[in-house]
């Protein structure tokens, strides 16, 4: 923990200070501490202690956190199907560093929960304090979001804060997922984290164990609240369908029931279902202790497909001729071979895959060839080898892949695994950025920017990194929005 964060006991010591080594400028967080409650102070305090070990690891080196405070991510679609549960599911904090936002799931002020988010300065076009106290961001990429319950003292800061960053609107990106162990930025719905491996439990899953009973997806995704209220008033509602089939003297019969209980479960179950899957479509949840193992640069490589069909097929087919406890039967047997199956591809993958990609790089395949030199070049399961790293990175790049030529340039920019070179680097990013590599125009940039090599030129500089940034790399948006 921050070592000011650890001793100070009250914000009131904090506020008058500012340590250069501290990655809180403490002086900003509580600049207005006389004009707040002693409790929204003691909230603010409790709150970063709260996220500090996560700010550590979150943090880029010489990234500091600014400002502090929590809201609750409105949505129209939750207000209308989950009410005032929205206000729990939806609370974040949020922390406003000199470069972006990171907001963290949170219940109350202090107690983290799974989900991590950011949004860059250089992905806002406009940030507005809106009528009833909510603060509106538009992205760049046409989408936005609303905060509300922002304590009342904060609005105006957070409002004035986005404004002073210049709300640019430079890059591509919007509200960004973060894997929750390394931070990493992930773009789309990934089943694990490119950069450390770390699965993350799927929509598709969530939903499916909702459809077969409401509240199993809720508990899967770690919601173990609503999901012990919806399996007790699921278990209810069955109870009560099942003792009024059951009693003499109700005119419920057997065809009456067999079409009502299929009935009930396709309409309230599927409810519950779509329900849970806009849940899990919230962030990316993390599958605890799970993880595989990845070469992290790009390209990086994904588990076989698994058949989707088996449990649809299987009960698909035996309804008709065995009734539902056929079915049923025949569907658990096919979730098993599922899990079995998944099990058993991933053993191959990892068995199989390091042998499969020398194969395939020696035949040509630029993009297996980078792999490989990636994790010899970090030591990725192997004796790290920068040596073979290089030759490797360079079988990649006479093979015509830009990356491979970006990230053999930051070899010989720093002469890890070959002899520093700055007119080979040059040379090399120069290659990658013509090909539409964007890291590449960001390195270029930074060798411009800071004079390594060639005469500082801060006009080509920021063409480059302007360039990196329409082509998607977010460091170079970051760049952009430093000019």
């Amino acid at each position: 923990m921050d070592v000011l964060l650890d001793l100070a006991p009250h914000s009131a010591d904090l506020s008058q200070l500012s340590d250069a080594s501290s990655r809180y400028r403490f002086d900003e967080i509580f600049r207005d501490a006389g004009s707040q409650s002693r409790r929204a102070r003691k909230s603010k305090l409790a709150l970063l202690r709260q996220v500090d070990p996560e700010l550590e690891r979150a943090l880029d080196p010489g990234e500091t956190v600014r400002f502090v405070t929590w809201g609750i991510e409105h949505s129209s679609w939750d207000m209308v199907f989950m009410g005032l549960w929205m206000t729990w599911f939806n609370r974040r904090a949020l922390i406003f560093t000199d470069r972006r936002v990171l907001m963290f799931d949170c219940r109350g002020t202090s107690r983290l929960r799974h989900l991590r988010f950011q949004v860059r300065y250089s992905a806002v076009r406009k940030a507005r304090c809106r009528f009833g106290g909510s603060i509106r961001l538009w992205f760049a990429n046409g989408r936005g979001t609303t905060w509300t319950g922002i304590p009342s003292k904060d609005r105006q800061s957070v409002a004035t804060w986005l404004e002073g960053q210049g709300a640019r609107a430079t890059g591509p990106q919007g509200k960004e997922d973060l894997c929750t162990d390394c931070f990493a930025p992930q773009v789309g719905r990934p089943g694990f984290c490119p950069r450390c491996g770390q699965v993350f439990k799927t929509t598709r899953r969530a939903a499916l164990l909702s459809f077969m009973l409401p509240g199993l997806g809720d508990l899967y995704l770690g919601h173990r609240v609503m999901g012990c209220l919806e399996l007790l008033g699921v278990g209810l509602v069955w109870l009560s369908l099942i003792l009024g089939a059951l009693d003499p003297e109700t005119e419920i019969g057997f065809a009456e029931a067999a079409v009502l209980f299929p009935l009930f479960m396709g309409i309230f179950h599927a409810i519950d279902a779509l329900h849970t899957a806009r849940m899990a479509g919230k962030g990316l949840y993390p599958a605890r202790g799970k993880r595989v193992s990845v070469g992290v640069t790009a390209s990086a490589p994904t588990l076989p497909s698994i058949d989707p069909r088996l449990v649809p097929t299987g009960l698909h087919s035996a309804a008709p001729n065995g009734g539902l406890g056929n079915a049923l039967k025949w569907s658990a047997l096919g979730l098993a071979v599922l899990a079995v199956s998944g099990a058993t591809q991933l053993v191959e993958l990892r068995r199989g895959s390091f042998e499969r990609w020398e194969a395939e790089c020696a035949a040509g395949d630029a993009k297996r060839c980078l792999n490989l030199g990636y994790i010899y070049r970090t030591g990725d399961g192997v004796p790290q080898d920068s040596v073979r790293g290089a030759a490797l990175y360079t079988r990649a790049c006479d093979l015509g892949s830009a990356h491979a030529c970006r990230n053999l340039g930051y070899l010989y920019r720093n002469g890890l695994g070959v002899e520093a070179d700055l007119d080979r680097a040059r040379a090399l990013y120069e290659f990658a950025c013509d090909n539409d590599d964007g890291g590449g125009c960001n390195n270029l940039g930074i060798l411009f920017r800071d004079g390594s090599g060639v005469e500082p030129d801060a006009n080509r500089a920021q063409g480059f990194f302007r360039r990196g940034c329409e082509l998607g790399d977010a460091n170079a948006c970051d760049h952009v929005a430093a000019f």
